[in-house]
């Protein structure tokens, strides 16, 4: 937990100072924050018990790379070994079925003898 704040800190004094931040440390920053986004998303959309899910947003928050990768995979093997099925949408299930044909019409010059 000290290494994520140290590196936030160092951030910080490079954003106080002229002299522009290393692009490893940008894009490590943009990379810990696009992970724990993503995984504060799918930590919503998951029903967990009361004291679970508040557990699982302070390892999100305070562990910086680590704690959203280990709730991403976590939550994908716990998600699979309940064998969950793509379900489709309400604009799938609510949309008008096409018939099934072999595919486009041809149009002039597809395929037409010359």
């Amino acid at each position: 937990m000290e290494h994520g704040l140290s590196i936030l800190l160092l951030a910080v004094q490079d954003a106080a100072s002229s002299a522009p931040a290393p692009w490893w440390l940008r894009w490590g920053l943009l990379v810990a924050g696009a992970l724990a986004l993503a995984a504060l998303m799918v930590l919503v959309q998951t029903r967990h018990r009361a004291p679970y899910g508040a557990v699982w947003a302070l390892v999100i928050l305070l562990v910086p790379v680590l704690g959203p990768l280990t709730y991403l995979i976590l939550e994908t093997v716990r998600h699979r070994r309940q064998g969950y099925r793509a379900s489709r949408g309400s604009a799938e299930r609510l949309a008008a079925e096409e018939p099934d044909d072999d595919g486009p019409t041809p149009g002039p010059g597809w395929g037409a003898d010359r």
